[in-house]
C-alpha cells in the first residue's frame, strides 16, 4: 500500500515452527528478501501465526496394564494414540492401545519406537518428566517432526479429560515453569 510517496508491505503467515526464535528468523529472512527484491519499498512488516490444526495425533507412552503414564519412552510396554480434535473445543475422539515391538531391544530402542510412532501417525510426544535423559529418542522425535510435550506428573485421565491442541510450546510444562532440554 502506499501511503504519500511512502510504499508498505504488510504480510500475515502461517508458520508451523517448533520455537519462537525459528519464526523471527523465517520472517526476518522473508522481510530481507523483499528489500532486497523490491528497493522502492519504504517498510516491510511481517507477522506470523501457527497454523490452525483441527485434528491431531497424541502419542503417549503406557506402563504394563495400560493405566498409567511411563515415564520411559524406548522400553515403555505400549504407547496409547490418542485422536484430538481441537475445534471448537479440545476433546478425544478415539484411542489405539499399541504394544511397543521395540520395547526389548538392545540398540537404538528409542530411535526405533520413534519412527515406528512417525509411521502410526503420530504428530506429538507426550514426555512425563522434567528432563529427558534418552536423548537420542528426543532428537529423533524432533528429526522426524513429531512435537515432544513435556508434561511432568501428567495422568491418563487429565488427558482424556483436557487433550491438549497446539498451538503448545513443546517445552512448557503444565506449570508454567520452563523444563530443562536434553544434556548434551
Amino acid at each position: 500500500r502506499r501511503s504519500g510517496r511512502f510504499r508498505f508491505v504488510e504480510a500475515e503467515i502461517v508458520l508451523d515452527v517448533s520455537s519462537l526464535e525459528e519464526a523471527h528468523e523465517i520472517v526476518s529472512c522473508i522481510e530481507e528478501e523483499i528489500y532486497d527484491c523490491f528497493p522502492d519499498i519504504d517498510r516491510v512488516i511481517v507477522h506470523f501465526e501457527p497454523p490452525q490444526i483441527e485434528r491431531f495425533c497424541l502419542a503417549v507412552p503406557i506402563e504394563k496394564g495400560g493405566k498409567e503414564v511411563s515415564t520411559h519412552f524406548g522400553c515403555a510396554p505400549a504407547f496409547l494414540l490418542l485422536d484430538i480434535r481441537c475445534k471448537p473445543e479440545p476433546h478425544l475422539e478415539a484411542e489405539r492401545l499399541l504394544s511397543n515391538p521395540f520395547a526389548t531391544e538392545e540398540k537404538r530402542r528409542g530411535v526405533k519406537v520413534a519412527e515406528w510412532l512417525a509411521k502410526e501417525g503420530a504428530e506429538a510426544v507426550i514426555i512425563p518428566k522434567e528432563e529427558v535423559a534418552e536423548r537420542g529418542f528426543f532428537y529423533a522425535l524432533i528429526a522426524l517432526g513429531l512435537r515432544p510435550i513435556l508434561r511432568p506428573g501428567l495422568t491418563l485421565e487429565e488427558l482424556r479429560q483436557k487433550p491438549p491442541c497446539p498451538p503448545f510450546s513443546p517445552l512448557e510444562p503444565r506449570s508454567g515453569k520452563r523444563a530443562a532440554p536434553p544434556r548434551g
